[in-house]
């Protein structure tokens, strides 16, 4: 119920072809999948298709080879993503940092703005209506969230690591909406966690990522990389602060009962009220088998050998 953000690194568009495919194709419920087909296609969907920032400037645009028209594709995506254009070529102006003769620059940051429990429950469990308000409710915090995130990391760093100082710039970046946790269980062989494919539906869990290119461009045209320095827990916090301050106006709006949650983490995350915690928990399968986890590991259980292999029911 909180935001969360993750530095991709750059390297050959082919680098970050998984991310592009867990973003194009995950955590989309099936009606959903299949209600975006029939307007988007005409038959049952193969992917889901990314937006681009709606207000995305046109220096961005052109800077990241997306004012041809073209297609959100799979490899153009990958392009963006790994820090080049969308044909996969360098960006014009922009300096990469080598090391060892290897690629050592930030290839896009990936923030997921996500709702209290409470509001995937009710969202899923809703009649039309009512789901409809709340995915809009979710989407209109999400991209308040991302206009202020976007204010801050917007900035070129001027000179060696920043030292003289940061200029204003514009950044573009890739939404896309998921509706449920990963299909995946944690195990725990030997002592480490692993991830494995379960074939089983996650729970619901609305959620968006934002994937941003990690260049911006200012005024006159100049590429540089973003300020990635500005990611202190600060302010991801007032990021979240942000987002459930949006969700809780746009959900009261539409009538729903909503109240600001303080019992986990510094920041109160909006929740429907109707929605009972134990009813949260139900459907919090990752949240709970993480918990479990970290009780075992700090008792020293998780290493013990009646769990050399232990398969937790969580999703992620």
């Amino acid at each position: 119920m909180t935001s969360r953000y993750a530095i991709i690194a750059g390297g050959p568009p082919s680098s970050v072809s998984g991310l592009t495919e867990y973003m194009q194709h995950g955590d989309l419920a099936p009606e959903q999948a299949k209600l975006a087909a029939y307007y988007q296609h005409g038959g049952e969907p193969e992917q889901q298709i990314g937006i681009i920032r709606h207000d995305i400037h046109p220096l961005v645009m052109r800077g990241l080879g997306l004012d041809d028209g073209q297609p959100l594709t799979n490899q153009r995506l990958d392009g963006i993503f790994s820090g080049h254009t969308a044909e996969g070529n360098r960006i014009d102006g922009k300096t990469y940092s080598m090391r060892n003769g290897q690629p050592n620059h930030t290839g896009s940051i990936v923030f997921s703005p996500t709702p209290h429990k409470s509001v995937s429950v009710a969202w899923a469990l809703a009649p039309p209506v009512e789901q409809a308000q709340l995915y809009n409710a979710h989407l209109t915090a999400a991209r308040d969230y991302m206009a202020f995130v976007a204010t801050e990391l917007g900035q070129i760093r001027v000179g060696k690591n920043g030292e003289d100082g940061r200029v204003p710039g514009h950044i573009g970046y890739v939404e896309f909406t998921h509706h449920t946790s990963r299909q995946v269980a944690t195990v725990v062989k030997d002592g480490v966690a692993t991830f494995e494919a379960t074939g089983v539906a996650g729970d619901m869990n609305l959620h968006t990522h934002f994937v941003v290119p990690a260049t911006a461009w200012t005024d006159d045209g100049r590429a540089g990389s973003l300020d990635t320095k500005a990611l202190s827990l600060d302010f991801c916090l007032a990021a979240d602060a942000v987002y459930h301050a949006a969700f809780a106006r746009e959900a009261r709006a539409a009538g729903f009962d909503v109240e600001l949650d303080t019992t986990r983490g510094p920041v109160g995350a909006a929740r429907i009220t109707s929605v009972s915690q134990d009813q949260c928990d139900v459907f919090s399968k990752r949240t709970n088998a993480g918990e479990a986890l970290a009780r075992l590991t700090a008792t020293g259980t998780a290493r013990s050998p009646a769990l050399s292999t232990t398969r937790v029911a969580a999703f992620t």
